[in-house]
């Protein structure tokens, strides 16, 4: 919008100077910061940008129904004679690794830290009555496949990524040759591909044929995910990913999009297309959830598992990250020093925290004008929460610690946060 006029009236000094600042946007640089920020926290996000959630739904879906179709060709094998089902049932994650591919250090400790807080995420949606609902989880089984990857790609010795359309069904097939209980009763099995590229599949018994609606609840299940996903959890951002998707494929994302496969596996679909569940919008995990409305009840198939207990709402934090300087000169009588300090609280348990209950509390020092902090909004499990407030020197100089834990009432529990600060003379 351009301005013809700009009529000018007698104003002071001050007024002049104001008037400057609104025109040339904040020529002096002057920090906004501290008053666009909440006083007390906020709740994370979704990393992934609107254009890039669209190149995700435009890339993902078209290929997982693809991947899907072939998987579902493949014969649930008759459990043997005399098979009983495991008395406690597991979700089973497999790295998969060709004769010619390579595990880095990094792939099985990300492999099972991801299933782990997927295992807490899905509690969240599932809550109810003081408990938490969700699977149990083996820890990574390392398969070291016989023949290169070429042999599982299509069953030829080469063939194009577009032609990859049995590689789900090849690799199943090689793991249950190789004595894996592989869509047998009581069993769900995650399988990471090294070289599987964006692959992504699942697949279950037998609600899978009577979707798009979800459920019913499964009997056995197994998804399969490639290098997009593993890379992402593990070493970083895929570069053949991020051509495709962006933001799409950073960690978290990608976390949602092994807890979207894993999630057909338990019986849902694609929630009717809406965007607030994960079985939608996987690029927004961990800030989704599964919904429970009428022919739309994902909360109730998945509950509903085989799979899925339920547990004691226990609760337990992690440290994210922390902003805290290490130095601060001391207030004076007619001069307090007031500063910042943030810092973020993954919630690693198995039920949410609300703002009537929850708060971060000061365990260390009672110097700096402020014991707590609330928070504001529900926090489920698997999501972040930054704590962000002001401090005020105290007037002595020395060293304090400005040590943090969440508490539920007045009861601590998780990870500590902090340092110790040097307070000096201006």
């Amino acid at each position: 919008m351009s301005i013809k006029k700009l009529i000018l009236l007698p104003v002071s000094f001050f007024g002049l100077l104001l008037l400057v600042f609104f025109l040339s946007g904040n020529p002096f640089n002057i920090s906004t910061q501290a008053q666009s920020l909440p006083a007390q926290g906020e709740l994370g996000t979704s990393e992934v940008s609107e254009q890039d959630a669209q190149k995700a739904q435009d890339y993902f879906y078209p290929r997982e129904q693809k991947n899907m179709e072939s998987l579902s060709r493949i014969s649930v094998p008759t459990p043997p004679p005399g098979y009983k089902q495991p008395s406690i049932r597991k979700v089973h994650p497999i790295l998969f690794v060709a004769q010619d591919k390579t595990v880095l250090p990094e792939h099985q400790p990300a492999i099972n830290s991801t299933m782990q807080l997927i295992r807490r995420w899905y509690s969240g949606p599932l809550e109810q009555n003081n408990l938490g609902y969700t699977f149990e989880v083996a820890n990574v089984a390392v398969y070291n496949a016989p023949f290169p990857f070429s042999h599982y790609q299509c069953g030829r010795a080469w063939c194009a990524p577009d032609e990859w359309i049995d590689l789900d069904l090849n690799v199943v097939h090689a793991l249950q040759d190789a004595g894996y209980p592989v869509l047998l009763p009581g069993f769900i099995h995650e399988i990471f591909v090294i070289g599987g590229g964006g692959w992504a599949s699942a697949w279950c018994y037998p609600d899978c044929p009577v979707w798009p609606d979800p459920g019913p609840s499964s009997e056995t299940g197994v998804a399969v995910v490639g290098d997009w996903a593993l890379d992402a959890i593990s070493t970083g951002p895929n570069p053949d990913c991020v051509v495709q998707m962006g933001s799409a494929c950073n960690k978290y994302p990608q976390q949602g999009a092994i807890a979207h496969e894993l999630g057909h596996t338990f019986g849902l679909y694609h929630a009717n297309d809406d965007p607030r569940s994960l079985m939608r919008n996987w690029w927004d995990f961990p800030y989704v959830t599964l919904i429970g409305e009428p022919k739309n009840d994902e909360i109730r198939v998945v509950r509903s598992n085989q799979f899925i207990g339920s547990r004691v709402c226990t609760h337990d934090s992690q440290v994210i990250r922390s902003n805290m300087p290490s130095t601060v000169t001391k207030s004076l009588p007619d001069a307090p020093n007031k500063f910042f300090i943030s810092f973020t609280f993954n919630n690693y348990g198995w039920c949410r925290w609300t703002p009537t209950t929850f708060n971060t509390f000061l365990v260390k020092d009672n110097v700096w004008g402020k014991r707590r902090a609330n928070v504001l909004s529900n926090v489920y499990p698997a999501q972040e929460y930054r704590f962000r407030f002001q401090l005020t020197a105290p007037t002595t100089v020395g060293r304090y610690y400005s040590l943090w834990k969440m508490r539920k009432s007045t009861t601590f529990f998780g990870a500590q946060v902090g340092k110790q600060i040097r307070v000096t003379n201006p």
